[in-house]
């Protein structure tokens, strides 16, 4: 038996009690939060099968819970998490289906202009490889004043860019 890391384990723990309430209550709350700490555990996770397994469960949750929701606020924010957690499935198996299934995400609602759903429009076309689409949807964000430069910095998914000449003038543009 191996021993958990403190963090680990309290996710663990947590996720066994979000189980266990989730058999009397199915709040939309509850399946993000549920959801979530499947993410989690898959980050931390180093098995290949047990991340796949761990996305599965939350995919399960999210796509019920984007159904269920009731205003156009909830349905940006569970979408958001939906298309997360497919860039996260394509991270792990570098399958094109998950970027694809993330684009039929966010499409219908880029017109939301809502910022996580920019957010993972700039995140999907810079892990697809597609600078244009990418600067695109990152002139839109950064138009919106939803979000600094200084946020972009921890976005991993820019880094292949980092050096383009496009992505160096947006920086010297909003980075003040």
């Amino acid at each position: 038996m191996s021993i958990l890391p403190n963090a680990t384990r309290q996710l663990v723990q947590r996720l066994g009690e979000t189980d266990q309430i989730a058999q009397h209550d199915s709040s939309l709350d509850l399946c993000r939060e549920r959801a979530e700490l499947r993410q989690q555990l898959a980050q931390l996770s180093v098995h290949r099968t047990e991340q796949l397994y761990l996305l599965g469960e939350a995919a399960v949750l999210l796509e019920n819970a984007v159904l269920l929701a009731d205003n156009q606020h909830t349905h940006v924010q569970l979408s958001a998490q939906l298309a997360d957690l497919y860039l996260q499935f394509f991270q792990v198996t570098q399958e094109q289906r998950y970027l694809l299934i993330t684009g039929q995400i966010l499409k219908p609602l880029a017109h939301s202009g809502q910022q996580p759903i920019l957010w993972h429009l700039v995140r999907l076309f810079a892990v697809s490889q597609q600078p244009a689409l990418t600067q695109h949807w990152l002139n839109k964000l950064l138009n919106s004043n939803q979000i600094t430069w200084v946020q972009l910095d921890d976005l991993v998914e820019l880094n292949p860019m980092r050096g383009s000449s496009w992505l160096q003038e947006l920086q010297q543009r909003y980075q003040h």
